[in-house]
């Protein structure tokens, strides 16, 4: 069995890796790399959840949502979970969520 090692980047973990190769030109590349799947905190999670239904079940564009969110439009329990996270989380949890929602109703959109 293969030991695996751990990849960080600016201090976070990205991933593993069995072993790197040089690639030239100051590029490396990671041989076996599995990524990290990073966990939501439970207030991350009440807000993609909110962010979710309100784009697929009320149809509000991915940013409507993020703005009804910031405005205080949200179910009680969900703004209180908003207000719970940090300003950076506030905004990774938004921008993370509005971008992933687009994306998916973009692919959706082209598939018909």
């Amino acid at each position: 069995m293969i030991k695996k090692n751990t990849v960080f980047l600016n201090g976070r973990k990205i991933g593993t890796y069995e072993f790197v190769q040089k690639a030239g030109s100051g590029h490396i590349n990671f041989n076996g790399f599995d990524p990290y799947e990073a966990k939501l905190t439970d207030d991350q999670q009440i807000v993609l959840e909110w962010l979710k239904w309100s784009v697929e079940d009320q149809k509000n564009s991915p940013m409507d949502a993020v703005y009804l969110l910031i405005l205080g439009e949200a179910l009680i329990s969900v703004s209180l979970a908003y207000i719970a996270l940090t300003n950076r989380k506030k905004r990774k949890s938004c921008e993370y969520s509005a971008l992933g929602l687009w994306n998916r109703r973009k692919s959706d959109d082209t598939e018909v």
